[in-house]
């Protein structure tokens, strides 16, 4: 990174011992030391502010190891604000969205998904623009009867644009953005394999299942990401994110979470809409 940028990036307060425990509690809450060490100091490097939800700290099952890591993700805000303290930013081409014709539209009228994306980014010191292309199918966040989540669904000319967006500000900026990635870019990480069937099992409905009875609900859950799946079946007026933040405010017994978060669905399924929108915060985009 050049002096310059370096210079541009303000240097962020020492953050105190309670702040420090307010961010574990919350945005990194179930993270271990390194990695709350790891996520303060991409806030530092980057200059990113994790109240002002430019940067997030999201847990995902890692199959390798057994156990959710953590991945550190920026939302585009952080990335345009990134790119703009570097003072070569000079805006941006599009976006423009096509169907399978390929023809580039700079707006999109159909009911249909576009099949891709692209944006232009101008640097001051380049001649031309640098272009990415980010294609729907290869992004698009899936539930896990593997049709687009409420997002996708609801806006997929927004979300697959921000896609290639994310991708243009990091060839532009490679120095300064390196390694990282907008939540818009990880969300097919989550994606349930739609090739395994052989996971998928047949659960009780969960107004059915008492908490006495819960484990005969999660004994074929394999991971966190089966327990967000199974809720997500009986709680359709709640969203991926919605149910995520339910799973990840309930707190730990006897190192299990299985047996609460069984009561928590019922609780869930047995409040209106209303009540739950009170409840759960609707996420931003």
């Amino acid at each position: 990174m050049s002096v310059t940028a370096i210079e541009r990036i303000p240097t962020l307060p020492v953050i105190s011992t309670e702040q420090i425990d307010l961010l574990r509690r919350t945005i990194c809450k179930g993270a271990t030391e390194d990695e709350l060490k790891m996520f303060l100091w991409q806030c530092q490097r980057t200059g990113l502010d994790p109240l002002a939800k430019q940067i997030y700290a999201v847990k995902r099952w890692d199959r390798k190891q057994g156990r959710e890591v953590m991945a550190i993700q920026i939302s585009i805000d952080g990335f345009r604000l990134i790119a703009e303290r570097t003072g070569k930013y000079a805006g941006q081409l599009g976006p423009y969205w096509c169907s399978n014709d390929g023809i580039w539209r700079e707006v999109w009228l159909e009911t249909q998904p576009p099949a891709a994306a692209k944006v232009g980014v101008l640097r001051h010191d380049f001649k031309e623009a640098l272009w990415a292309v980010a294609r729907y199918s290869a992004y698009v966040q899936k539930t896990g009867d593997g049709r687009p989540n409420n997002f996708w669904q609801q806006m997929p000319d927004l979300m697959i644009s921000k896609v290639a967006e994310s991708l243009a500000l990091r060839r532009a900026f490679p120095q300064e953005l390196s390694g990282l990635y907008s939540t818009e870019e990880m969300g097919q990480a989550d994606n349930q394999s739609i090739a395994t069937p052989e996971l998928r099992v047949e659960l009780p409905i969960a107004s059915q299942v008492a908490v006495s009875e819960a484990a005969q609900v999660y004994r074929s859950w394999r991971s966190p990401r089966d327990a967000i799946l199974w809720a997500e079946q009986h709680l359709p007026h709640l969203s991926l994110e919605q149910i995520q933040a339910e799973f990840d405010a309930l707190e730990v017994t006897h190192g299990k979470k299985a047996p609460a978060w069984v009561a928590r669905v019922n609780q869930l399924m047995k409040s209106s809409a209303t009540n739950v929108s009170q409840i759960i915060a609707q996420p931003s985009t």
